[in-house]
C-alpha cells in the first residue's frame, strides 16, 4: 500500500510537511547485500500514471503452456491480460480493482471455466469474472459483485478445497478478514455465503491459499505473515510465521504467492515492500526461512530493477523456454530506463533458484 497525506496548514508548514511525507513514502532502495534474480521481461506499461498497477495472477494454458497469460490489475480502472512477452492483449475496464486471483474449472452455468476474483474499491465488493479459455481473455461482462461490508477492501485470494468447493477470502484496510463459499445460481450468477470472519486489528492485504496442503496465509502489513487453516470448519487459530522488523521482513508486508510443486514441496514468497526485497520460506512444515532476494534489471537492460512491489504471483509449471522451471511475476512501483507508468516484471523461476542456491527436485 502507498500512503497519502493531506491536511490544511500554512504554506511554509505545508512545504515542510510535503518534503517530510515524500521522505516517509519513498521506498528504501533494494538491499545490495542480498542476491539478485534478474528480470527477463517487463510488460507494456499501464494506461494511468501514479500508483496504478498492483497485483498479478497467472493463468496456465494446459494445452499450450507457452500461451499462458498474466492478468494484472490497474487499480484506477480495470484488468489487463498480457502474454509471456509482456504484450497487452486485452484491457477490461472494470472499476478500481486492487488484488486479483483465479482458480480453474469453476462450474459456471455455461460450462467449467477459470473464475477470476478481484477486490473492487469502487463499491467495496468482490468482482467475479469468467475467463474464456478458448479466447485466452475475459468475457466482457462481469458475472457478479459480492458486497464485502468493508469500509475499504484490499486483498483477495481464492481457495479450492479437496472436495471441490470454491471460496473467496478478502482482507481490508481496517484489518477485517472474511471468507465466502462461492456457488452457482440457477440463473447463471455466482452466490456467496459468509463462512468465516475475524479481525486482525490493522491493515491487511496480501493473501494466498495452498489448496493441496490446506493452508491460508495472510499479510498484515506492519505485523507480519499469519498462517491458519484454509478450511473455515477448522477454526480461526493462527500462527505468526514471521514478523515485520524481526530482521527479514520490512513493512509493509505486501503480496504473498506460492511456488507449489505437485509433490507438496515448494516455497512461500512474500513481498517485503519496505526494502524492495522478496523473502522465501519453505512451503511445508513450520515454513522455515529459506532466503531473501531482489529482482534486478535484465542483462540486456530492457527491463529495469524492481522496487516497492505490491503484488506478485508464481507458478511452478513449465511454460516453455525460458520459463521451464516456472515463472515469478511482480508489480514494479517505479518503471525506469526509460521512465514510464508502472508495469509488471517477469522473472524465470530458475533465476530465483540460482539466486537462493535452491536445489532442483
Amino acid at each position: 500500500m502507498k500512503r497519502a497525506h493531506a491536511t490544511l496548514m500554512p504554506a511554509a508548514a505545508m512545504l515542510f510537511a510535503g518534503a517530510l511525507a515524500a521522505c516517509e513514502d519513498a521506498e528504501t532502495p533494494p538491499r545490495l547485500d542480498v542476491p539478485a534474480a534478474p528480470a527477463l521481461v517487463e510488460t507494456e506499461p499501464v494506461n494511468s500514471d501514479g500508483d496504478a498497477a498492483d497485483d498479478p495472477a497467472i493463468w496456465i494454458d494446459a494445452a499450450e503452456p507457452a500461451q499462458s497469460r498474466v492478468i494484472g490489475t490497474q487499480k484506477k480502472g480495470g484488468l489487463y491480460v498480457y502474454d509471456l512477452t509482456g504484450k497487452i492483449l486485452q484491457f477490461l475496464p472494470a472499476g478500481r480493482l486492487n488484488n486479483v486471483d483465479l482458480r480453474k474449472d469453476f462450474p459456471f452455468a455455461s460450462g467449467p471455466a477459470p473464475i477470476v476474483a478481484a477486490s473492487d474499491r469502487d463499491d467495496q465488493s468482490i468482482a467475479i469474472f469468467r475467463f474464456d479459455v478458448a479466447a485466452r481473455q475475459f468475457d466482457p461482462a462481469q458475472v457478479a459483485a459480492i458486497p464485502t461490508g468493508f469500509d475499504e477492501v484490499y486483498g483477495i485470494c481464492l481457495y479450492r478445497s479437496p472436495a471441490g468447493a470454491y471460496f473467496a477470502i478478502a482482507t481490508s484496510k481496517g484489518g477485517r478478514v472474511k471468507q465466502w463459499r462461492l456457488t452457482v445460481q440457477a440463473d447463471g450468477g455466482v452466490a456467496a455465503e459468509v463462512v468465516r470472519e475475524f479481525d486482525l486489528g490493522s491493515i491487511a492485504e496480501g493473501c494466498v491459499a495452498d489448496d493441496a496442503l490446506g493452508h491460508l496465509y495472510l499479510a498484515q502489513e506492519e505485523v507480519g505473515i499469519w498462517k491458519l487453516a484454509a478450511d473455515p470448519a477448522q477454526g480461526d487459530e493462527r500462527k505468526l510465521i514471521d514478523a515485520a522488523g524481526a530482521g527479514r521482513l520490512t513493512a509493509d508486508v505486501e503480496g504473498l504467492a506460492l511456488y507449489a510443486r505437485l509433490d507438496g514441496t515448494g516455497y512461500l514468497v512474500a513481498s517485503s515492500q519496505g526494502d524492495s526485497t522478496f523473502v522465501a520460506y519453505d512451503r511445508g512444515g513450520a515454513n522455515a526461512y529459506v532466503g531473501t532476494f531482489r529482482v534486478s534489471a535484465s542483462a540486456d537492460g530492457k527491463a529495469d530493477a524492481v522496487t516497492g512491489t505490491d503484488g506478485l504471483d508464481i507458478v511452478a509449471a513449465p511454460l516453455g523456454a525460458p520459463w521451464g522451471e516456472g515463472i515469478l511475476v511482480v508489480q514494479d512501483d517505479e518503471n525506469t530506463d526509460p521512465a514510464a507508468t508502472q508495469d509488471f516484471k517477469l522473472v524465470p523461476w530458475s533465476a530465483v533458484e540460482t539466486a537462493l542456491g535452491l536445489a532442483k527436485p
